[in-house]
């Protein structure tokens, strides 16, 4: 009897030992996502010489950018389990752009025109999905 408990209660222990290592590679992305919502903001700032409302226009929305972003791959790995297939990349996509759309939509309303301009220039350096900002190409 005694063998019979433990074997059980050392199944459970490797099993949910087991499990855990997908919530800490989600934790992990998570917190990547959120420090290159911090670099971009602040790239998109000194490029932009924004002033302290439009960076906490900026920051909010690039935050709830991220997150949405974030959802959006948690649920495509629950729904694919785990492996990405060609339609799940594309309804990623769309989803994607469906928050850049509604991202500049809020952040076009509160720069000035040269801004626009220029936010359009600099957004095409920023990794839409995971918000990195590319190096500068040289031309």
């Amino acid at each position: 009897m005694k063998n019979l408990l433990l074997s059980f209660v050392l199944c459970l222990a490797i099993s949910f030992s087991f499990s855990q290592n997908d919530t800490k590679n989600d934790l992990k992305e998570k917190t990547v996502l959120k420090k290159n919502t911090v670099k971009a903001v602040d790239f998109l700032t000194k490029n932009l010489q924004l002033d302290s409302k439009q960076k906490a226009i900026f920051m909010n929305t690039y935050s709830e950018y991220a997150n949405s972003v974030s959802k959006a791959t948690a649920k495509m790995k629950i729904k694919q389990g785990g492996t990405s297939t060609m339609a799940s990349k594309k309804q990623m996509q769309e989803y994607v752009l469906r928050f850049t759309e509604k991202r500049n939509k809020v952040v076009m309303a509160c720069l000035k025109k040269k801004q626009v301009k220029k936010f359009t220039e600099l957004q095409k350096r920023i990794n839409p999905m995971t918000l990195e900002v590319r190096p500068d190409k040289k031309k």
